[in-house]
């Protein structure tokens, strides 16, 4: 269960013990006999966590050890959710070749099934291709079939669809849908109980988008609700990002206080 409180824990923004968890498991899984025991979505979940928590080396042990047994094991299945979790991390860490490898890899392994699982790797592959400037085929990423769509909702896909389609609306300039799709992650976020801007950081995305649209005082509530309940001691790219997006929407005399 400690796999599953990790998530939950990291979704609520509660750093500490989402850590904590995560580690338990991390341990576990390394021990040889208790770590065979682990399921395999238990097992590789925590990665997830300790990724976004900035604990680079300990997520990349995780996957590994869950990745080998998977393998060991002849499960394609297992092995694609390992994968699952490693493009995450490399996207994390800026490892676009890599993990772009790793989505074509469990498109193979899972051919013709496991569908509605895979819209948040579809979202991943989004976020990836935008890295290179590949606008539209980030796009075609995330335009699902109408039957995939009904039956995402409540599904972990389901707001991080809202965010990839937001980030790509912003660049491509549609700042109003950019907004929308900001605002419906959001919702959608909320539903589920994830507050945590290092979950998902909708906010910071609403904030740019409202200030184009032209309603400074919501950009300014939004981007200061996402660095307040972020956690200034955490992982960088948290505060970082809300600080970016705060600095703009300050007078001018404050931005470079506030970067700083």
């Amino acid at each position: 269960m400690s796999g599953l409180r990790s998530r939950r824990k990291g979704k609520r923004g509660e750093r500490e013990l989402a850590a904590s968890s995560s580690r338990w498991v991390a341990t576990r899984l390394a021990e040889q006999e208790r770590g065979a025991e682990l399921p395999p979505l238990l097992a590789i979940g925590p990665s997830f966590v300790l990724s976004g928590l900035g604990a680079w080396e300990a997520a990349e042990q995780v996957i590994a050890t869950a990745l080998e047994r998977a393998q060991a094991r002849g499960s394609p299945l297992e092995t694609a959710e390992c994968l699952h979790e490693r493009i995450w991390h490399r996207w994390r860490r800026g490892d676009v070749v890599g993990a772009l490898g790793d989505v074509q890899t469990v498109r193979e392994l899972t051919a013709g099934a496991w569908d509605p699982a895979k819209v948040p790797m579809r979202v991943a592959e989004a976020l990836l291709l935008v890295e290179r400037d590949e606008l539209d085929a980030a796009a075609r990423a995330l335009a699902l079939p109408a039957e995939l769509e009904r039956v995402l909702p409540g599904t972990w896909g389901w707001p991080w669809l809202a965010l990839g389609r937001g980030v790509i609306a912003q660049l491509r300039g549609d700042e109003q849908t950019a907004l929308a799709q900001a605002l419906a992650a959001g919702e959608r976020l909320e539903r589920i109980d994830a507050p945590s801007p290092e979950y998902a950081p909708w906010r910071s995305l609403a904030a740019r988008a409202a200030a184009a649209c032209g309603d400074p005082q919501r950009a300014l509530e939004l981007a200061r609700s996402g660095y307040s309940l972020g956690d200034p001691n955490g992982a960088p790219p948290a505060p970082g990002t809300a600080l970016l997006t705060l600095a703009p929407l300050r007078p001018e005399a404050a931005r470079v206080h506030v970067l700083r």
